[in-house]
């Protein structure tokens, strides 16, 4: 995407983690590593600092990752659907 989009862009957060973690395809990498389970080590391969502040940040959202939402399909029956009790 980025090369399509001639570079990419982030909350100055995301920025600086990229960053730290020398550069966004390496961070990109590690967290596809890891998140995919493939690579639980991805992320030890990282600059220490870039890591633990990625591990604190996973940390952060994991609620989200425990706890699935179901999303419901959408449809050609299903617009207007809240509005109809």
């Amino acid at each position: 995407v980025a090369v399509l989009a001639g570079g990419w862009s982030a909350p100055p957060h995301v920025t600086a983690v990229a960053e730290a973690a020398g550069g966004i395809d390496a961070l990109d990498a590690a967290l596809r590593g890891w998140i995919d389970g493939r690579d639980r080590a991805a992320l030890d391969r990282l600059p220490r600092e870039a890591a633990d502040r990625i591990r604190v940040m996973l940390a952060a959202g994991s609620a989200s990752r425990r706890n699935p939402r179901l999303v419901p399909k959408l449809g050609g029956r299903t617009l207007c659907l809240d509005l109809m009790e």
